[in-house]
């Protein structure tokens, strides 16, 4: 991996920075004035805080108790905003009285993925003299020393904005107790023979300008092509195998003409960092120099560090190995290993496959570096061998993208030997949850290897959960009884498997088992506490407890959450045990929970009474329109959708358009057209009616249509009136084609009018659909 940080001008032309205090401690707002403008931070209801600067637009932070410090810099003044909580952010603005307030930086301190590449740090750090905004990522770090902070930028004290600025990798780490061992480089023969551990960066990150990707400079045996650096950049490469003792690290200058090797660099390996020196004279073309590494030590991760640039012209490194006690004996199952990628890499592979154990591992550690020829033929063996080496491998072998599909075939046909493999990756990578339900193994196999997974972390187990329930859904009783016995006791992991186990399993005895388990469980935190009421969802006991929470909780997002889960139960067949705090929660001060009960009262005709109530009644437009929603199938609310349909809410109008299409009932249609024809109605609605119609099939309508048209198709009308007779006419089209094109020709319409209308009746109603039926074809 590589880094280049930016040029910046001389840190003379800084002006000294103070900090002046701590504004605002554990609380959830904040105001200040910066630059005689007022920069305040208010947090919602849900506790995302947001930061506004005088009139600009407000921008989100994060979620948690607000801190800020406030620091002179240069004749104006700093604030640094910062959201300590599930959701940190910081901020950073600045002004003075001639540069106007504003948010140079605000987002996420902390961004987590999937993929280790995509998780940063982002913080504003007070770095002696400097407020200084800067990054790091989880994958970029200087071996055990940790993660460096990298593309930093400072605040220029006469602009106050942010400008590039260099900083030393090393500034921000915690090193080895013992001082750096300063050694110096030493000659070694161009014609030397040194087999050393092949170098292979693990990522690689090209700095600004230069020409070829470092990960495959460094080690690809030429020194035509080399890393081309400036000062504070670095490399880290990953030796395979990780094993191996290293007594020296060799670099290659580059060919002539291609630069030259830096004069002095900084080496990690393991918790140790090496200063070294290389003499000018030792910077020729094609020279190699040999760092000597004393005592040897395994280099599994070794990171150079440029802190003196070269003498003269661009500073680079052509080539990097680590030479072991053993450089000078080949290794043949290493070779054969990096040879699969040649012409002959079918004859290696071969003979790697007789090599057994030895042979997959040499494959498992080269199949990170293989081009794509070469991987290929690598999955291929470690398919056939079926060992727990060769699974781990292939599991690995699904971060590469070109190689996912075919480590995936592999797995799924390797069957019972994968499952360890794939159970350990899913804790981290979904990918494997999604090949473990498939796999050719066992059902409560590979449901077990699922469990793992249940100690994910959020966003992992998002994408976990669906490939589980798909799994705990084919599973019979006794198997599903069977996973619940071999549950973890982390709570977390508990709850998750308990509420998996309630929404996929379709016996009542094993949901109101899991149930059981879910009560005795004790939450700890808020999380906990809400993860809990979807995994006591079955039988009275669960009931009695959400009903309880529904009922007295002072959060709304638990009240929210125990009647939604109520309604799951209702619609699962357990609404007599759910009903009393459906109803009950249909009087709840918050809206989101009354649209939740409604759900569950939904499934039988007392409910369905209850839910018109609400269209009609309820002061919020989202439960009204959830209200039609949910009545659109029932043939005795077709006068409720209808009155409804004088809602003075444009959202709650159209979720009554759209419960129409589905319901029963011949006055429907001739109801719809009369709305569409009304001019006092929202023009955008009367057209959206009148897709209903269209939807419906509506065919006794067509000549209240056909006179909609004539009335509403006048070049004198405005433009929404004209769109009223447009989609009155479309409707036509497919209800009645024919007598759509009567119209046009007695319209005489033009040849763009015939084709609007021919593309119209394209999806025309079938010939079997009823005049009036009120079903859609």
């Amino acid at each position: 991996m590589l880094i280049r940080p930016r040029s910046l001008a001389s840190l003379s032309s800084l002006i000294a920075l103070s900090v002046a205090s701590t504004a605002i401690a554990q609380a959830r707002n904040g105001r200040w004035t910066v630059a005689n403008t007022v920069v305040e931070a208010s947090a919602d209801r849900e506790g995302v805080v947001s930061l506004r600067v005088g009139s600009q637009a407000a921008r989100r932070l994060g979620r948690g108790a607000v801190t800020a410090t406030t620091h002179s810099v240069g004749r104006g003044t700093a604030l640094v905003v910062r959201v300590e909580g599930d959701e940190p952010g910081v901020a950073l603005v600045a002004g003075s009285s001639s540069v106007s307030a504003e948010i140079l930086f605000s987002g996420p301190r902390i961004q987590r993925g999937e993929d280790v590449g995509d998780r940063t740090e982002t913080d504003v750090l007070i770095d002696g003299a400097q407020v200084v905004l800067a990054q790091r990522r989880a994958d970029l770090s200087l071996c055990e020393l940790g993660a460096p902070w990298v593309e930093t930028r400072t605040l220029d004290a006469a602009t106050l904005r942010l400008v590039p600025h260099a900083r030393d990798p090393f500034a921000s780490l915690a090193l080895a107790p013992a001082p750096p061992v300063v050694v110096a480089a030493v000659p070694v023969e161009p014609a030397a023979r040194v087999v050393g551990v092949p170098v292979l960066a693990a990522q690689s990150r090209v700095a600004v300008g230069a020409a070829v990707n470092p990960s495959f400079a460094l080690h690809d045996g030429s020194s035509a092509t080399a890393w081309t650096a400036s000062e504070l950049d670095f490399v880290v490469a990953r030796a395979v195998p990780a094993t191996v003792p290293v007594e020296r690290v060799v670099l290659t200058a580059p060919a002539q003409g291609g630069g030259a090797l830096p004069r002095a660099i900084s080496l990690v390996i393991g918790a140790q960092r090496f200063q070294v020196s290389i003499h000018e004279s030792l910077a020729q073309p094609g020279q190699r120099v040999a760092v000597p590494i004393v005592p040897a030590r395994p280099a599994g991760c070794v990171a150079i560090v440029v802190q003196s640039a070269a003498a003269r012209g661009p500073t680079a490194i052509a080539e990097v190995t680590l030479a072991s006690a053993y450089d000078r004996e080949a290794d043949p199952l290493a070779a054969l290993a990096r040879s699969l990628d040649a012409a002959q890499g079918d004859g290696a592979a071969q003979a790697l496959a007789a090599a057994g154990s030895r042979g997959v591992a040499a494959v498992a550690a080269a199949l990170p570096s293989l081009q794509l020829t070469g991987a290929r033929r690598a999955v291929r063996l470690l398919a056939a061998q079926r060992t727990a080496a060769s699974a781990d491998a292939l599991a690995a072998a699904l971060d590469r993208s070109e190689l996912a599909e075919l480590a995936r075939d592999a797995l799924v046909r390797m069957g019972e030997p994968a499952l360890d493999a794939l159970s350990r990756r899913a804790v981290t990578d979904a990918r494997a949850a999604d090949v473990l339900l498939v796999v050719r193994a066992d059902r409560l196999a590979r449901a077990r290897a699922m469990i793992p997974a249940l100690s994910a972390d959020p966003a992992v187990w998002r994408a976990v959960r669906g490939p589980m329930l798909a799994i705990l859904r084919d599973a019979s009783e006794p198997e599903q009884r069977a996973w619940l016995a071999a549950l973890p006791a982390d709570a977390r992991a508990r709850l998750r498997a308990l509420s998996a186990v309630i929404e996929a399993s379709s016996s009542a005895a094993v949901r109101s088992e899991a149930a059981a388990l879910g009560l005795a469980v004790v939450a700890e935190g808020f999380a906990q506490e809400y993860l809990r009421l979807s995994a006591i969802g079955a039988g009275a006991d669960g009931a009695r407890a959400l009903a309880s929470i529904a009922a007295q909780s002072r959060d709304a997002d638990l009240r929210h959450e125990a009647v939604r889960v109520l309604a799951s139960m209702a619609v699962r067949g357990e609404a007599e045990l759910a009903r009393g705090a459906l109803t009950s929660a249909q009087g709840d001060r918050v809206a989101r929970v009354r649209a939740a009960a409604l759900r569950g009262l939904a499934v039988d005709a007392q409910g369905r009474a209850a839910i018109a109530q609400s269209l009609r009644s309820d002061t919020w437009p989202s439960v009204r329109a959830a209200a039609a929603e949910l009545l659109g199938r029932d043939p005795q609310s077709t006068g409720a959708l209808l009155a409804a349909l004088d809602d003075e809410s444009v959202w709650v109008v159209r979720a009554v358009l759209t419960a129409l299409e589905r319901a029963t009932g011949a006055t429907i249609g001739a109801r719809l057209v009369e709305f569409a024809r009304d001019p006092r109605r929202n023009p955008t609605l009367r057209i959206e009616s009148l897709t209903t119609v269209a939807s419906r099939c509506e065919r006794a309508q067509a000549p209240a249509l056909e006179q909609l048209v004539l009335s509403q198709i006048d070049p004198a009308l405005p433009e929404g009136e004209q769109a009223v007779g447009h989609a009155a006419l479309a409707a036509l089209a497919r209800i009645d084609i024919v007598r759509a094109r009567a119209l046009l020709e007695r319209m005489e319409a033009n040849g763009a009018a015939r084709t609007a209308l021919e593309a119209a009746g394209r999806d025309a109603c079938r010939d079997t659909a009823p005049a009036t039926s009120g079903s859609a074809p």
